[in-house]
This record gives C-alpha cells, sequence and structure tokens, in this order.
C-alpha cells in the first residue's frame, strides 16, 4: 500500500514523497517519488494502490479497458507505469 509523507527541506518549503513496495509485497523492493504539491502527490499515490487490480485483471483475462473506467483510471497511465516510461502527465508534476 503506497503512502504520503510530508518533508520538509532546509530552506522551508515543502515536499511530499510517495513510499511503497515493488509488487505490492512486503519483501519488495521500496520505492518512492518526489512531488512538490500535495494533490499530485495524492494522485499518484491512488494509482500505485490501483495498478496491481488492474494488472490482476489482465493476468484474468479481464478488460483492462473496463478495469480503468470502473477505477478512474487512465489506461496510458497504467501501461506507462507497468512499462517503467514516464507519462506525460507525471514528468509535469515529478519534482
Amino acid at each position: 500500500m503506497a503512502y504520503v509523507e510530508e518533508r520538509k527541506r532546509a530552506d522551508g518549503s515543502v515536499s511530499y514523497v510517495v513510499r511503497w513496495r515493488a509488487g505490492g509485497s512486503r519483501t519488495g523492493r521500496q520505492e518512492s517519488e518526489v512531488f512538490t504539491e500535495e494533490p499530485s502527490a495524492g494522485q499518484f499515490r491512488d494509482l500505485v494502490n490501483v495498478h496491481p487490480f488492474i494488472e490482476a485483471e489482465k493476468q484474468g483475462s479481464h478488460s483492462v479497458k473496463r478495469a480503468c473506467e470502473l477505477l478512474k483510471v487512465s489506461r496510458a497511465a497504467f501501461y506507462a507505469r507497468r512499462t517503467g516510461l514516464p507519462g506525460r502527465g507525471r514528468s509535469a508534476t515529478r519534482n
């Protein structure tokens, strides 16, 4: 499960770190992304939390399109995260 951590910088500004475990398991490698805006961090956290469900639907021969529609997630964002390629929206919100 992903979570957002608020971090105070030395210059007094605030950054938001989204942390999660790769593969969603306790033994997975810890990963993180840093954001300058809290809403962007929250949106990314939500994507990290729903993508394993969409992946399971895909493996079960279910529709990725339908799963993304139900969860209100962009298919492009799902496939970009799955392949490790940065999405257009993500690069604009990353620090």
